[in-house]
């Protein structure tokens, strides 16, 4: 629900559509958000579709931890975006720690499933 209602906002907040492309980086700042959000939707009807218990409860706890990845990356962003002084370390230690996030998040799926393909799926940085 919550990702459908992410996407139905930023809707909202791109129309007109036919001025998308005009945006920064050729409408990819509006384009990969949808895409991004479109892919959520879909993953998380996938996991609650699934009837094996052990792949669900992998794919639910790899999920959790990207989501935390998924805000280090949202804070990446934004310091990005900012002017001013910043420290030269900040932003390649956040994309560090957002990628030490997601071999967490393979690692306790692996764990969970009992097979390093599940965990590959579940640290797959969405």
């Amino acid at each position: 629900m919550l990702a459908a209602a992410n996407l139905a906002i930023l809707g909202v907040c791109l129309w007109p559509w036919q001025e998308v492309l005009a945006l920064p980086g050729n409408g990819t700042t509006g384009i990969d958000p949808a895409i991004s959000l479109l892919a959520y939707i879909g993953l998380i009807f996938w996991i609650g579709d699934t009837r094996d218990a052990v792949t669900r409860k992998a794919l639910s706890a790899g999920a959790m931890v990207e989501v935390m990845a998924g805000f280090v990356l949202v804070a990446h962003v934004v310091l990005g975006a900012q002017t001013g002084a910043q420290p030269t370390y900040l932003p390649p230690g956040l994309l560090c720690a957002a990628g030490i996030l997601c071999g967490i998040a393979g690692l306790r799926g692996a764990r969970l499933a009992g097979n390093p393909g599940m965990g590959m799926l579940s640290g797959a940085p969405w």
